[in-house]
């Protein structure tokens, strides 16, 4: 009996000490343990077509306590890191590529992600948002 409430004990412990992601995809805020955080108001993924070239852009707005936003792009497949402009309230809004092919003569699909990295000081946050499948 005393085995059983031992792991009993055990259990209900490590189910109480469970940690949330606060970094999940559905997440539009997002903040670290140092106090940075982005919070995004609008994320919106969307392909454009334009004869055999396919691009997947991300259109994001929202505020930071940031001193820089950065967008990361893959392009041809150099990664890149993209200035996202800050307002004086630390707002921003920005329309980026993300990824594109030259190969839009047969159907396909991206679903990929991408970074947006807040710096604030000597603290840097990482937000990954991803598009899910996108039909073209």
């Amino acid at each position: 009996m005393k085995n059983y409430l031992a792991i009993f004990c055990l259990f209900f412990l490590l189910a109480a000490c469970s940690k949330k992601n606060d970094n999940s995809p559905q997440s539009t805020n997002y903040h670290d343990a140092h106090g940075t955080f982005i919070n995004f108001t609008t994320t919106q993924w969307y392909i454009i077509k334009d004869g055999n070239f396919v691009t997947l852009n991300l259109k994001i707005t929202g505020n930071t306590n940031g001193s820089k936003i950065t967008i990361k792009t893959f392009g041809d497949g150099v990664n890149s890191d993209i200035n996202v402009d800050l307002l004086p309230n630390h707002t921003f809004s920005k329309d980026v590529s993300i990824v594109f092919t030259a190969d839009g003569t047969t159907p396909g699909s991206f679903d990929v992600s991408t970074q947006v990295t807040a710096y604030k000081g000597n603290d840097t946050l990482i937000a990954t948002l991803k598009s899910g499948k996108m039909d073209y």
